[in-house]
Parts: structure tokens; C-alpha cells; sequence
């Protein structure tokens, strides 16, 4: 990409004809969307990295065994690599559509999912100072946020099946005990794992089976290819 484009990012970035998975922003609009990514990038990435000790020693400590820093050592660089190729691929996707609403989304899905979300470790931070408990729960609580809205509208940023947008509201709405009232009884931490399993199975199967009618019955070739390198 050339510098210019980065100083001026277009309206229709990589647009094709009769495309409608690629929905250009005005640049005030960019500019603050931009801002907003890198806010919330730069307190994911200081909270993982800040959690990072953190989480060693309470792995190092729950371990039983000869080899304990070395076992924890090795999953937390496993967590750390985890992080980083998500956060390689967001700014990569930033890095190649830049002026794209959909681009944007799917950057911050990626950030705040695979580093806030995915692995455990921000949560060694809020368990070590509670004052940090909220920001974290907020960034984890967004990374699942962005990823149950994303399996629904991606490519091309349009809830299809219609329906689906219902089915993302309560998802989603079903998620705040977990991160904000954990010990409530609306919470599903206090439910059994197989009530769990099963909420989390049906969310999946109804994400797979909408993006694939999506597939079948709207998306363009290029949407299509575009999935297929999604999956």
C-alpha cells in the first residue's frame, strides 16, 4: 500500500463491482474509528502484557511437580504466541482495509478476542488487583461481544438471515452476568458444565448454519472467497 493511501484512506477501498461487501467510510469518520481501535488496542496489549507475570506465577504455584516454572513457562509463551498471530492478523486486515466499516469491525474482533478474550491471562491481572477487574471483564466482554456479531454479519456487514440479529442480541445480553455479576444467579458460571456446553454448542450450530445459507444463497464470488479464506 502505498503512503498516500495510509495519509488518505479512500471512501471504497479494493471495491469490485456490484460487491456490497465493501462498505466505504468518509475519512472524519475513519480518522475516529481509528482512534478508537488504537485506544482500545493499546489497553488490551498493556493489559495482557501486564498480566503476563502474573499469570506465570499462578501457574508456576498451582503446578505439582519438578518442573514447575518450566511447565508454566511454556504455556505462557503459548498464550503469548496465541495473542500475537491474533493481533498480527487485525492489523493486517486495518493494514489492507483501512477505510472499510466491515475491515474495521473485523480488526477489533480479532484484537480484543484472541487477546483480551481467548486466553486467560488479562484475568491473572484483575485476580491480582481487583481495581483492575472491570477493564478487564469490559475488554472480555467485548472480544466475545464483537465475535458474536461477527460470525452473523460477515462479509459483508448485513445480519442475514434477518432473524439472526435477535439470536446475537441474546447472546450477547446472556453474557453480562457472566462478566459483570459473576455471582449472581443469572450468571452462567454457577450453571452445570453440561447446560454450558449445550448453550455454547447451539450458539455454534445456528453461527455455521447461517454463514453457510449465507453462502449459498446471497454472497457474491467474492464473498464467497472471502469466506473461504475466513474458514
Amino acid at each position: 500500500m502505498r503512503h498516500s493511501d495510509m495519509a488518505h484512506p479512500p471512501h471504497v477501498h479494493n471495491a469490485a463491482p456490484g460487491d456490497a461487501s465493501t462498505t466505504g467510510l468518509r475519512p472524519p469518520a475513519v480518522y475516529a474509528l481509528w482512534i478508537g481501535y488504537f485506544a482500545i488496542a493499546c489497553l488490551t496489549i498493556g493489559v495482557f502484557a501486564a498480566a503476563l507475570p502474573l499469570r506465570y506465577g499462578v501457574l508456576r504455584d498451582a503446578c505439582a511437580g519438578a518442573n514447575c516454572g518450566a511447565t508454566a513457562a511454556y504455556l505462557v509463551t503459548l498464550d503469548t504466541l496465541s495473542a500475537l498471530v491474533w493481533l498480527a492478523l487485525s492489523l493486517l486486515v486495518l493494514w489492507r482495509r483501512p477505510g472499510d466499516r466491515v475491515g474495521l469491525f473485523t480488526a477489533l474482533t480479532l484484537l480484543t478476542f484472541g487477546v483480551a478474550r481467548f486466553p486467560d491471562t488479562p484475568l491473572a491481572l484483575s485476580a491480582a488487583y481487583p481495581a483492575w477487574s472491570l477493564p478487564v471483564e469490559a475488554l472480555r466482554f467485548l472480544g466475545s461481544a464483537c465475535l458474536s456479531i461477527f460470525v452473523f454479519v460477515f462479509p459483508d456487514g448485513r445480519f442475514a438471515p434477518r432473524q439472526t440479529r435477535w439470536i446475537a442480541t441474546v447472546w450477547i445480553a446472556a453474557q453480562i452476568p457472566e462478566f459483570f455479576f459473576s455471582s449472581s444467579i443469572a450468571s452462567s458460571n454457577g450453571w452445570p458444565s453440561w447446560l454450558r456446553f449445550a448453550g455454547f454448542f447451539g450458539f455454534v450450530v445456528v453461527a455455521i448454519t447461517a454463514q453457510v445459507w449465507r453462502y449459498r444463497a446471497i454472497s457474491t464470488s467474492r464473498q464467497r472467497l472471502q469466506t473461504r479464506w475466513a474458514v
